[in-house]
């Protein structure tokens, strides 16, 4: 009997919605990036100070933001879904990396989970997401760093699972 493979189902990242949804954060390298270009000998020691704190600014700037502004020239999978199980693979950002995979038969559930937070504007910005949650969260946990390990214990307080894909991630449904 032949078997056919399933295809999978790989997704990349929108170039479009990244670039929007880092529009501020573009905007504050460039600010940073001139800031730092500019001659600072002729003028004052608090001048001298706001340069060096530029230049300190951009480059944790850069340290969280250059991965996944490499994201837009290079495109890699940020999604798949095959016979084996369900990858996330987002851009690094800065020491968190958040994404992660699973076997099927290690994940206990799927469902759709809301985050909501409030703006400064006393508005409410409401992110869906799916939620996979393993059958063991400690051996899922324990792939991460200490500071990983943190950013997920509280996804999972949140929304009750550490592994998660956001909606925005995820091609639109069209019904």
């Amino acid at each position: 009997m032949n078997e056919k493979r399933s295809q999978p189902i790989v997704i990349y990242p929108d170039r479009g919605k990244l670039l929007r949804a880092n529009g501020t954060t573009l905007l504050l390298g460039g600010m940073l990036a001139l800031l730092v270009s500019v001659s600072w000998r002729r003028t004052s020691i608090v001048a001298r100070i706001f340069a060096m704190l530029s230049r300190a600014l951009l480059l944790v700037w850069g340290w969280f933001c250059i991965p996944a502004l490499l994201w837009l020239l290079y495109p890699k999978p940020i999604v798949t879904v095959n016979d084996a199980g369900i990858s996330y693979r987002p851009p690094r950002m800065g020491p968190f990396a958040t994404g992660g995979s699973l076997a099927w038969e290690e994940i206990q559930a799927l469902y759709i989970g809301e985050l909501t937070m409030r703006r400064r504007s006393r508005r409410k910005s409401i992110q869906r997401l799916l939620c996979i949650l393993p059958r063991d969260v400690d051996a899922f946990l324990q792939r991460y760093t200490i500071m990983n390990k943190t950013v997920l214990a509280l996804l999972m307080m949140l929304v009750g699972s550490p592994f998660l894909v956001p909606e925005s991630m995820l091609p639109p449904i069209h019904r």
